[in-house]
């Protein structure tokens, strides 16, 4: 009996026991009676709730949306809170949170006078960046000359901090402007189309293709606001979000790139350098692999490039007005060859990790999408893999065996059909494929072998030479503003064209198992019926454990289980973040002096205190929108966001405060000290980065520790 026959047999076996298990399960539960009942201890919080586009969506009755409301209902999965939303303009809804006619209200600026009034969360809920916009088109306005906004009709929100802050930069700049308050949103919009007014003031969320961004005022953060007669709202909601952070202290930034950053206006502002690209190119020539669907294919009738990289080309064309040629090749070498040759501009698609394009000589865009591998193997196989068939073919198979199995001897074949095979017939122990890429070859292929997803992602990218600056910004530009639906409904609709399995073939092949699935199916739909009004009961309950488990293991494989800051791994995820920051950061090296006379006259137990209050004493000093993590021993580092090597001085006061805290003996805690190196960086983060930091730790160091160095780049 050959393999395939063995492995139906099972995988039939299989079927038909799920069956069995699935009817019993059904007829155990079939007198079960439902009982309903409403927690006694849910709790109505009034929330004011001003409509602003993708910050909070839908009016009453309508279904909502956007970042605030996600935000209410995580908190609300930790307190159990439901509410009631209270609508109307900002200043009309911070007058009734005030007077304590509503509970709690999101979006609001810290100020002393403001603090006098209500509650604000000891989080804060994100961070705002303030524009100056103009209406697209304007020539009056220039963001580099504030002379030319003098005796401007500028709109703000009524009541808002955006007021404060355009008269700050008036004032700096020595600017008078008519300012022109508003309680209407839409009226500013229109006056704006209008003429009415010049500008406007307000943030990155606001989405307007006809609004273009002139000049940054200010940046701050803004909480959430609970009225003075609520402490209970604010004990509860300071827990909550408190919990969320420590879960995921990347919570803001998901959310932010979810309904901002991706439409945001401001991502798609252009530099000069990038401006004048434009105008000198005329089109670009995109190489594409012309069968490797979903992401690129060849038309049949234009002969040209079809699937996902056209939609999103198309999407770049749209917004900056670049042409382009495409070009299709058969094999990824034969492609990137091209490329280096200059003979193409542009490859798509290509593995989008900057460690295997740099072995390639080429620089990568911002993802485009992600997808899995799949892992073939036989049975038993999957813990003494040796050797691995590789499609060289393939643009991905190559580089992401070359990172996640570089002790793994590759043998290169023609197509993933010849590497199937030659795990079949014991040449080699195992391939890999991407998974979205499923033919009608897989059937015979998947009853001669095992599968498993990989868990690793591997990111979709185009790709472009080296040295290309502008071209690239103009493709992670346009990236950055291509609608996330386009290339989900180009996934969807590409991948239907791969199919060549068709619903008779399906059937002839697999007539048992259908008969099993339908039955199974069935069983299953009406254990479902009977279970659903049980679970309803319990669902709230189960949903929260959930969250608290996955939100709980996401913490411990990025933390470190002494301190609780960020640890190793997380560094690593977060530089990759950082290197395509616009905000300057500063990167601290912290580590303690003599620590190791600690551990030997005290004990390692005591070296623990040390390093708990260590790790208190940096949260401290630093804010909650930083990031602090420890490598190990007494090792540690801080990522300071938002800060120039012009305010230095800021942070050589704090880790100064730190010494002298460290210095004195706290309820039995030995004394400590000190020693940190300092680097700036305003683009983005790079390997020199830590390297420049290190290098003054090691010069603080060298004169005698407890002290900071600033790393300066002549010194």
């Amino acid at each position: 009996m050959g393999i395939g026959k063995k492995n139906l047999i099972f995988s039939r076996g299989i079927v038909f026991t799920l069956l069995v298990v699935s009817l019993s399960f059904v007829l155990s539960f079939g007198n079960t009676i439902v009982v309903f009942a409403e927690s006694e201890n849910e709790k109505t919080i009034r929330v004011a709730y001003v409509l602003w586009e993708n910050f909070q969506e839908g009016g009453e009755g309508e279904p909502k949306s956007g970042y605030s409301y996600d935000y209410l209902k995580k908190i609300s999965y930790y307190t159990g809170w439901k509410y009631e939303y209270v609508y109307g303009s900002f200043a009309e809804l911070y007058e009734k949170l005030v007077l304590g006619e509503v509970d709690l209200m999101a979006n609001i600026s810290y100020t002393e006078e403001r603090a006098n009034q209500i509650y604000f969360s000891n989080e804060a809920q994100g961070d705002e960046y303030f524009y100056v916009y103009g209406q697209a088109g304007q020539t009056k306005m220039d963001g580099n000359n504030p002379a030319t906004f003098e005796n401007m009709k500028v709109g703000v929100n009524a009541g808002s901090y955006q007021k404060e802050l355009f008269e700050q930069w008036c004032e700096e700049n020595d600017v008078s402007c008519d300012i022109i308050e508003y309680t209407d949103f839409e009226q500013r919009v229109a006056d704006l189309a209008s003429g009415v007014l010049d500008a406007t003031v307000g943030t990155d969320a606001y989405l307007s293709l006809n609004w273009n961004p002139l000049v940054q005022i200010g940046k701050e953060p803004y909480y959430y606001g609970v009225s003075k007669k609520r402490q209970d709202v604010l004990v509860e909601l300071n827990s909550a979000m408190q919990a969320i952070k420590t879960a995921n202290p990347f919570y803001n930034d998901e959310l932010r790139t979810k309904y901002f950053n991706r439409n945001s206006s401001v991502m798609g502002m252009l530099t000069e350098e990038e401006k004048q690209w434009l105008e000198d190119t005329s089109k670009i020539t995109v190489g594409y692999l012309s069968n490797y669907i979903p992401y690129s294919v060849t038309d049949t009738s234009t002969k040209q490039m079809d699937g996902l990289g056209k939609d999103i080309l198309d999407s770049i064309q749209e917004e900056y007005g670049i042409e382009y040629d495409s070009q299709g090749f058969f094999s990824y070498p034969e492609m990137l060859q091209a490329l280096q040759n200059k003979e193409v501009d542009v490859i798509f698609p290509v593995y989008g990790d900057p460690g295997a394009a740099e072995l390639q000589e080429l620089v990568v865009t911002d993802p485009v999408t992600t997808t899995t591998l799949t892992l073939y193997y036989r049975e038993n196989k999957i813990r003494d893999i040796k050797t691995m068939a590789i499609n060289r073919m393939d643009p991905f198979q190559e580089q992401y065996a070359l990172l996640h199995y570089p002790e793994v001897e590759q043998i290169k074949y023609d197509d993933f059909l010849t590497c199937a095979e030659a795990v079949i017939s014991e040449e080699v122990d195992c391939t890999i494929r991407e998974t979205a890429r499923i033919d009608k070859n897989h059937k015979g292929v998947k009853k001669e072998l095992q599968t498993t997803a990989l868990r690793d992602f591997v990111n979709i990218s185009f790709g472009v030479r080296e040295g290309e600056v502008e071209l690239l910004a103009v493709l992670n530009k346009g990236i950055g503003l291509t609608d996330e639906a386009v290339i989900t409904n180009s996934l969807v609709k590409h991948s239907q064209v791969a199919s060549q399995f068709t619903v008779i073939e399906f059937l002839r092949e697999y007539v048992i198992e259908t008969i099993c699935l339908i039955v199974l199916i069935a069983g299953v739909l009406i254990g479902i019926l009977i279970l659903y009004y049980r679970s309803v009961f319990k669902s709230q309950e189960k949903i929260e454990k959930a969250t608290r488990d996955a939100e709980k293991a996401r913490y411990e494989s990025e933390h470190d289980n002494l301190t609780g800051l960020l640890n190793r791994k997380a560094f690593q995820d977060l530089k990759i973040k950082l290197r395509e920051s616009t905000q300057p950061f500063a990167l601290l090296l912290i580590d303690g002096d003599k620590f190791k006379s600690i551990n030997d006259n005290f004990g390692h137990e005591s070296g623990d205190l040390v390093l708990q209050r260590i790790a208190k004493e940096i949260r401290e000093q630093f804010s909650s929108g930083d990031y602090f993590i420890r490598f190990g021993g007494d090792e540690f580092a801080a990522i300071i966001m938002n800060i120039t090597i012009s305010e230095s001085i800021v942070i050589k006061d704090k880790i100064n405060k730190m010494n002298r805290n460290l210095q004195k003996e706290k309820e039995g805690v030995p004394k400590i000290t000190l020693s940190a190196g300092v680097a700036f960086t305003e683009n983005g983060y790079e390997d020199e980065l830590f390297q420049r930091a290190d290098k003054a730790l090691y010069e603080t160091k060298a004169n005698g520790g407890c002290g900071c160095t600033i790393f300066r780049q002549n010194s």
